[in-house]
């Protein structure tokens, strides 16, 4: 059986659901195969006091979906926070 595939580009939180943490699970439970690139990489969400973390740059992202493009095709692409206009 071949299960749709879905490329998710959004922020990633290690405590909290926000991003990549309240999107793949759902999209998993509905059957969809998820790819996931991470746009930031924060210990929480930047509205609490005292998160940490980095922005994943243009260049990364760029690096990181080429990779993958050169043996995957997705179905659908699901976008989130992306932290610059590059």
């Amino acid at each position: 059986m071949s299960y749709p595939r879905l490329l998710s580009i959004q922020s990633h939180v290690s405590s909290g659901r926000v991003g990549q943490k309240c999107a793949v699970f759902p999209l998993s439970l509905l059957g969809y195969e998820v790819d996931e690139i991470n746009t930031v990489n924060y210990s929480t969400h930047t509205g609490h006091q005292g998160w940490k973390g980095h922005k994943t740059t243009p260049e990364q992202i760029n690096m990181l979906l080429v990779a993958l493009q050169s043996h995957t095709m997705w179905d659908k692409i699901l976008t989130g926070y992306i932290p610059d206009k590059k």
